[in-house]
């Protein structure tokens, strides 16, 4: 059941239940700590080696299509794209070590 609203979560967003006014009072952006920063990279590194020993789960934060395609258009997106790749290249050293 979990993995069902995982997904109309990713497709119609977190809060598709609620009416449309607090929808549109509330957008999402890429920036928000619940967005995986890593996905905006088209690099998660939890989608790597799955069903295998080194499978280190499923990504606990959102990919959303929406949210990836804010960031694409973004004005600040060599900024934030390099601040990303460092944290990406932070997480991969801890885990090779």
């Amino acid at each position: 059941m979990d993995h069902i609203r995982q997904e109309l979560d990713q497709l119609m967003g977190k809060d598709r239940n609620k009416p449309l006014y607090i929808r549109l009072a509330r957008r999402d952006h890429f920036s928000d700590p619940d967005i995986c920063k890593f996905n905006l990279l088209s690099f998660c590194p939890n989608d790597l080696f799955p069903n295998t020993k080194a499978d280190i789960g499923p990504c606990e934060k959102r990919h959303d299509d929406f949210v990836k395609e804010q960031f694409l258009n973004d004005e600040n997106r060599e900024y934030y794209e390099q601040k990303y790749q460092d944290e990406l290249i932070q997480l991969l050293t801890k885990m090779i070590a």
